[in-house]
């Protein structure tokens, strides 16, 4: 049974990793001590890629797909996608236009 004190060392790792990046604690974690089930870290990496193309947070949007928009980089707009190798053979498989 994960605790809050296990959250928070789960977070500063994270933020260790992502440095730049907003790491929060969210779900039970955040109000109690203990949970039943896991631990739920938010890592919001909005100021991190803004700053990486040099723009404002602003026009960096999470999607509904848990990816990031960036509008109007230096390279034009930036569709970003962070997934599993399952995710990515998916878009190999159905994408023509796939590189990688």
């Amino acid at each position: 049974m994960p605790t809050r004190k296990d959250a928070k060392e789960v977070a500063r790792c994270l933020s260790k990793f992502f440095t730049g990046a907003e790491v929060k604690i969210i779900g039970s974690l955040a109000t109690k001590e203990k949970s039943d089930h896991d631990i739920d870290v938010l890592v919001d990496m909005r100021d991190l890629i803004a700053h990486v193309f040099r723009i404002k947070k602003y026009q960096v949007e999470i999607t509904d797909w848990g990816g990031y928009y960036c509008h109007d980089t230096p390279y034009g707009d930036v569709d970003l996608f962070f997934a599993h190798p399952e995710t990515v053979e998916k878009l190999r498989e159905s994408s023509d236009q796939y590189e990688g």
